[in-house]
């Protein structure tokens, strides 16, 4: 059955924005047509979609306490070249819908999702699909079983790493499967059952936010989907509360990366590295996943 969100996300299509903006906790598009239309959360915790009337520009009062911050400087691939709407797809799990994301004919999308109850917002230029180099398919939205992988990265010098690493660190062996977007990981540490896993990553990452999907194998399974070809990487993980130290060993010398993976955006955004890091890596495409297996792979 249609919803009404689904009723006012349609008539989206095929319009060009003429502003978007934040308002407080919702997003506010306004089409060069002068149709408004918001998208907010319920009170339960649903994202939906409404159309309003055209903002005011003195609020009442009683509203002067709304922030309204415009959007697009932020996200100007969806001004430039007058560009249209052309998707509006709400993601959903069960009968719960947590967010939607809007496409536009440049390729660019805007997102709107709960995080934990809060709004968040995520911006995809058509330029910015961090996805592995040799992957060939585009960036999508993420699918409803997908959950967002939040983490940020540092490189550590190698004189401050030293007395950061544990005797006996987890060895992680990851395979980037040629052309896709998959990763194969296998986990052996001392005193513990190896664990294996299959990992796909959506391409659509935005900041220190991107979808993944993880599903657990068996060794049987693992040596099965390890006969694919790909690239190989191998590193070392030595835990470092919060979070923890990969080690990547080359010919020309160690690599040292020092990463937090967190619950929300927020808890991103706010935490302070410890003393011990460099420069962060987080948005660095030559220092991604990929980009290092190519580099000091087997």
């Amino acid at each position: 059955m249609t919803s009404a969100s689904d009723s006012v996300g349609k008539t989206l299509l095929g319009e060009r924005p003429a502003s978007i903006r934040r308002v407080t906790d919702s997003l506010e598009i306004e089409t060069k047509t002068g149709r408004v239309v918001h998208v907010t959360r319920t009170t339960d915790g649903q994202c939906v979609m409404a159309q309003g009337p055209a903002p005011d520009t003195a609020p009442p009062a009683d509203q002067r306490s709304r922030t309204r911050v415009d959007l697009t400087t932020k996200i100007p691939f969806a001004f430039d070249n007058r560009p249209t709407v052309t998707s509006v797809e709400f993601l959903q799990h069960g009968a719960t819908r947590y967010g939607c994301v809007i496409g536009f004919s440049g390729g660019g999308q805007v997102a709107y999702q709960l995080d934990h109850g809060q709004p968040q917002l995520a911006y995809t230029p058509p330029t910015a699909a961090n996805a592995h180099a040799n992957a060939t398919q585009p960036a999508t939205a993420p699918p409803k079983y997908s959950l967002p992988e939040i983490e940020r990265r540092w490189r550590v010098a190698p004189d401050a790493a030293d007395a950061l690493l544990v005797e006996h660190p987890a060895i992680i062996r990851d395979k980037y499967l040629a052309d896709t977007h998959l990763r194969l990981r296998s986990i052996t540490a001392t005193n513990r059952e190896a664990i294996f896993k299959l990992c796909k990553k959506y391409g659509n990452k935005t900041g220190a936010t991107q979808a993944i999907t993880n599903l657990y194998l068996s060794a049987a399974e693992h040596r099965l989907i390890d006969e694919l070809p790909g690239t190989v990487v191998t590193k070392a993980r030595h835990p470092q509360p919060p979070g923890s130290i990969d080690v990547y060993t080359g010919s020309s010398g160690d690599l040292f990366v020092f990463e937090v993976e967190f619950s929300t955006i927020n808890a991103a955004a706010n935490f302070h590295p410890p003393e011990f890091v460099a420069g962060e890596i987080t948005e660095d495409t030559q220092m991604s996943g990929y980009a290092l297996a190519a580099r000091y792979g087997e």
